[in-house]
């Protein structure tokens, strides 16, 4: 059995020292992206049109994880959003098992 050697790399032709991974590559090109569009504001401007509300809560129901317990400390206004997120989705595919309670 091989013993490893200190200070040496197992895959020496690996990774280099401080190469960033592609996920935060991807990452950075998506922040990137969303900061070219308009940012935050563009983002408001576009859900507050009632002909995108629905894909926004469709969108923002795919970001939320796919099991969240309320609680009794939940706010009603918290609860109504969840119910509109819910809703927005209905006579789409069920591509989860989630639920949100």
């Amino acid at each position: 059995m091989a013993k490893f050697v200190k200070g040496q790399s197992g895959n020496p032709k690996g990774k280099k020292k401080g190469t960033k991974a592609k996920f935060t590559t991807l990452k950075q090109a998506f922040l990137d992206a969303f900061e070219g569009l308009g940012g935050t504001k563009e983002l408001q401007r576009w859900a507050n049109d009632p002909l995108n509300q629905k894909d926004f809560y469709q969108m923002v129901a795919k970001l939320l994880p796919k099991e969240v317990d309320l609680g009794e400390r939940a706010s009603d206004s918290l609860r109504d959003l969840l119910d509109q997120v819910k809703g927005s989705t209905r006579g789409l595919p069920n591509r989860t098992q989630g639920k949100v309670r």
